[in-house]
């Protein structure tokens, strides 16, 4: 389908709604917990304090997972907002995969304390798809 020049950007609006979901992504993917040596901690804390040795991989794709969300809210372009999104969105998921794989108990880490987050990058995937539909920008301009 071929989308007008001036239908082909993302109105402020929604993506400022689409970063909030963003956070909403980002907050439940830092709340995971994950067995790791001698105890449980969240993501988010191995993130920050972990050791790049251990660590390393997990935390390079959760950090370009996150700023890739972030910058998509920047870029007015459809094209360009659509892959930054989906880009960050799968390095993020990519960096779960990652975290939860070294985790001392795998089946805890996923169905205990994963489904939060599962539910807010499904959630957020949705929403994109809602955003991108054909119609929903002429609506939102023409209510001005």
């Amino acid at each position: 389908m071929l989308i007008d020049e001036k239908n082909s950007a993302i109105p402020p609006r929604q993506r400022w709604l689409g970063l909030a979901c963003d956070a909403g992504v980002a907050l439940t993917f830092a709340c995971v917990l994950i067995g790791a040596g001698h105890g449980v901690g969240p993501i988010g804390l191995l993130m920050v304090v972990g050791s790049p040795e251990a660590w390393g991989l997990p935390m390079a794709a959760g950090w370009t997972g996150l700023a890739a969300l972030a910058l998509a809210a920047l870029v007015a372009a459809r094209s360009m907002y659509t892959a930054l999104t989906l880009a960050g969105l799968g390095m993020v998921f990519l960096s779960w995969c990652l975290f939860v794989a070294q985790s001392a108990s795998v089946f805890a880490s996923v169905v205990y304390f994963s489904i939060p987050f599962l539910g807010a990058l499904a959630g957020r995937l949705v929403y994109l798809a809602a955003q991108l539909r054909p119609g929903v920008h002429q609506s939102s301009q023409t209510r001005r």
